[in-house]
């Protein structure tokens, strides 16, 4: 098996400058997990779906696989997810995919259906699109070949220090507590300006940014806009900053047994090692390691449905017998118990 890799540090939004590491070994009994196998027997599978499944499965049971059950939005190419295969179209013609991953690995397998063209990869790295970009780049290339047009161009690297709109958030934003953030623009780059100099801001998506400043490495800055789509808050970790512009509410009211609960909490689990619980705005969020945030919103058993999705089984629940000395020091995310650390 070829060596997995995973980030050095895993408690903040990977960065390239980061170092990759030997990812953990383990083994696993679930359904999903621990299938060691190889690029020559994912193209096989490939070319089975491509088949329809012909011999493996039922024509009943491939239809079963790629019906249009959930919306997948967020993606380069949206479209829906049936019972274990993505579907979508691309030029007009009926694409299928499919991504997975263990620790260290990722693997990606995408066919054109009316072309009778398919392609997948394995990468030993960290990054969990590197696979489907190499594999939607190769399907690209067999859809051109085959078409007779002109081969496309490889990928150039992104420069995420260039910001076009760097200038949508310059200006300089405070906590309630006095607290400020000044950003400036320097043609497309964005800088945090510091009494030691300037802080370079590289954009990880739209409106959100990195930096690998020891200072601010541990949480992207995120980026809000009002009504009108100007900038007017920021906010970075448990930090809410807001602009000139800003004119909503600026205290909140909140149960008084939330100041417990946030911090910085660990579980040994390979796939979710640690997140945050901050406290912002009146309401609480969960922050993963890797820079993604999600609201949690209190349901009447005292428990905390996780993201925004009314249908989210994903739940939080805060240990009222493990609180002590007015820090809560575990929390049961769907199932694995997180344990307060000593980090913020």
């Amino acid at each position: 098996m070829a060596q997995p890799y995973d980030r050095h540090f895993d408690d903040r939004p990977w960065h390239p400058a980061h170092p990759l590491v030997p990812a953990t070994w383990l083994e696993t009994d679930t359904g999903d997990g621990c299938i060691a196998s190889s690029i020559h027997d994912l193209a096989i599978w490939t070319r089975a779906l491509m088949n329809r499944g012909t011999g493996l499965i039922s024509g009943d049971s491939f239809v079963l696989l790629t019906q249009k059950i959930i919306e997948r939005g967020g993606s380069s190419l949206p479209g829906y997810y049936g019972y274990g295969v993505s579907t979508s179209e691309h030029n007009g013609n009926a694409i299928i995919s499919h991504s997975g991953g263990m620790v260290g690995y990722s693997s990606f397998m995408c066919a054109d259906m009316d072309a009778g063209l398919g392609a997948c990869a394995i990468v030993n790295g960290l990054a969990s699109n590197a696979s489907q970009q190499v594999a939607w780049y190769a399907l690209e290339l067999l859809q051109a070949a085959a078409q007779g047009r002109e081969l496309p161009a490889v990928p150039s690297p992104l420069d995420r220090t260039r910001v076009e709109n760097a200038v949508d958030f310059a200006g300089t934003y405070r906590t309630t507590n006095g607290a400020a953030l000044t950003l400036t623009s320097n043609g497309e780059r964005l800088l945090l300006d510091r009494g030691d100099g300037q802080v370079l801001l590289e954009a990880d998506s739209a409106d959100t940014f990195r930096t690998l400043h020891p200072d601010f490495d541990r949480h992207l800055f995120r980026f809000a806009r009002d009504e009108l789509g100007t900038v007017s808050e920021v906010f970075h970790g448990p930090a809410w900053y807001t602009g000139d512009d800003y004119s909503g509410p600026t205290s909140f009211d909140y149960p008084g047994e939330w100041d417990v609960y946030p911090g910085h909490y660990r579980c040994y689990n390979p796939w979710h090692t640690n997140v945050r619980i901050v406290l912002r705005k009146g309401r609480l969020a969960l922050l993963h390691s890797g820079g993604a945030e999600e609201p949690l919103m209190p349901l009447p058993d005292g428990s905390f449905r996780i993201g925004d999705d009314l249908e989210s089984p994903e739940r939080a629940h805060f240990h009222a017998d493990a609180v002590v000395d007015g820090q809560c020091l575990r929390v049961n995310l769907s199932g694995n118990d997180f344990e307060r650390f000593f980090t913020q």
